[in-house]
């Protein structure tokens, strides 16, 4: 399993991130660093003159170093000077790690995991961000939205156990994620929404060599395609939360951007999983079907046992319905079974493909048949995610006339 330091942080992040350490172990690379400089004062002319390296200007003296003391916060740049000095291994930096963040941020990691693990949930964070976050090329946060609060709170979650816990660093009370109200078409929705600090876009991309991040403009590199057999599959799991689509034909990722979409298409080959590329019509958007539904669903269930917080929340539970629905041989009359199954209850066609495990389009069109009948009725509408779904009834005064 490969790591990252806090010394290995790529070099954007030298100038705007701040490090807190264990306070015995600040006055020991204080201790240790005077053995090299006589006053603070010949220290700080030192570091003045290191700061042109990294396009920085800062006075020369000791006063810089006070205000970080006092704060105690020091630059990462400086972390990395100091260690040049005193000649520190990269173990010891990161145990003494407390907290780390930007110098005039609320926000911090307050409970750092470091060295940074790869882990394969590293790889769905990278996927969520393709897929419903923002984070743009420029010097910005990055930005992610679910209008599932249970999706959000899974990403959340990716982040922390790669990263560590994000918090104050006085006792307040923080919440990482927020809800949104907003108005379309006269219609209420709600948003749970999250945003991270650009340093840890930063580290991503450095680690992936990534260099662009706009929908339009984001593809599959070497890097990703050269990811291990878990690591890919976790970046599928995460486009399919974002981007996916559940149906009995297959399991389908869709974006706008083609080269986007041809590099998932050649990730998910690689899993030895068939998969087509279609594009919609009406709208040009492309997408890529994954049909092996039986393997995907066991590659994971094997998964999510080595990770949890990989799981597929309400879709993995559509797949694991789409499993049952292939494996169910429909050896009966569709007809009387959804009279039957009618009689019980009133029921949507979602309810009734559960409740009876047949394909939701053979549903449909043995129900319109019985509706045309006059066998049953529309009775009413439940509300469902995105919008509102018929409820089907029998009919209390069939026709005397029907034919099925």
């Amino acid at each position: 399993m490969q790591k990252i330091s806090l010394l290995d942080f790529p070099s954007k992040c030298d100038v705007c991130l701040y490090i807190g350490f264990k306070p015995h172990f600040i006055k020991f690379l204080i201790k240790e660093v005077r053995k090299e400089f006589r006053t603070y004062k010949e220290l700080g002319d030192y570091l003045s003159k290191r700061a042109l390296l990294y396009n920085l200007k800062i006075s020369k003296g000791r006063d810089k170093i006070y205000a970080w003391l006092e704060r105690g916060r020091i630059p990462l740049w400086v972390v990395k000077e100091i260690v040049k000095l005193v000649k520190l291994n990269k173990e010891t930096i990161d145990k003494n790690v407390i907290f780390y963040g930007l110098w005039s941020s609320p926000i911090n990691i307050i409970k750092p995991r470091l060295p940074i693990k790869v882990t394969p949930t590293m790889a769905s964070i990278v996927g969520h961000i393709m897929g419903d976050g923002c984070a743009s090329d420029k010097y910005s946060m990055i930005y992610y939205a679910q209008h599932r609060e249970e999706y959000t709170k899974l990403f959340a979650k990716k982040v922390e156990n790669i990263f560590g816990k994000f918090g104050k660093l006085k006792n307040k009370k923080f919440n990482l994620i927020k809800s949104r109200i907003y108005f379309k078409k006269e219609k209420k929705f709600k948003t749970f929404e999250l945003k991270l600090p650009h340093f840890i876009k930063d580290i991503i991309s450095d680690y992936y060599k990534i260099n662009k991040w706009g929908c339009k403009k984001i593809k599959i590199n070497n890097k990703l395609l050269n990811m291990d057999r878990y690591s890919k599959l976790a970046f599928i799991t995460a486009l399919i939360i974002d981007e996916g689509n559940v149906e009995n034909s297959g399991v389908s990722i869709a974006s706008t951007n083609y080269k986007f979409i041809n590099g998932v298409d050649k990730i998910i080959k690689s899993l030895s999983y068939k998969s087509t590329i279609y594009r919609y019509k009406h709208n040009g958007e492309y997408f890529v079907v994954i049909k092996d539904i039986p393997k995907i669903y066991n590659d994971i269930k094997n998964l999510t046992k080595m990770y949890r917080e990989l799981n597929l929340g309400v879709k993995g539970k559509k797949i694991d319905l789409m499993v049952k629905i292939r494996k169910n041989k429909v050896k009966f009359d569709i007809k009387d079974s959804l009279i039957q199954q009618l009689k019980k209850k009133e029921s949507s066609i979602s309810e009734l493909q559960r409740d009876l495990l047949i394909r939701r389009d053979r549903l449909f069109y043995h129900i319109k048949k019985l509706e045309r009948s006059g066998l049953v009725k529309q009775s009413s509408k439940s509300e469902v995610f995105g919008g509102d779904e018929t409820v089907w009834a029998l009919n209390a005064y069939p026709s005397t006339y029907a034919r099925i």
